[in-house]
């Protein structure tokens, strides 16, 4: 099980491909259990670089979601965590 970093929509692609790859090359299966995301900690601190359109941990989900089960070698009924980090 893994929990990725979608801090934006192109992180989302990444982990789709890279569950299409474990599955086409590599026939193993991976789950991926939820997603994280830095919303909290761009708004604790807004001058930070990385922050520039970072998702909020509802559209990282839904992003996630919709890349992952539109393709039937990375589809999974579930992802089941949303999780958000900050500073403190």
């Amino acid at each position: 099980m893994v929990l990725p970093q979608i801090y934006n929509s192109s992180m989302a692609k990444q982990w789709k491909n890279i569950k299409k790859y474990g599955a086409v090359s590599k026939g193993d299966k991976m789950y991926i259990s939820g997603t994280l995301t830095q919303e909290e900690a761009c708004i604790q601190n807004p001058n930070d670089a990385t922050c520039s359109g970072t998702n909020s941990p509802a559209e990282a989900w839904e992003d996630l979601n919709e890349r992952l089960n539109d393709d039937s070698d990375t589809k999974q009924s579930n992802i089941e965590y949303s999780t958000d980090i900050s500073w403190y």
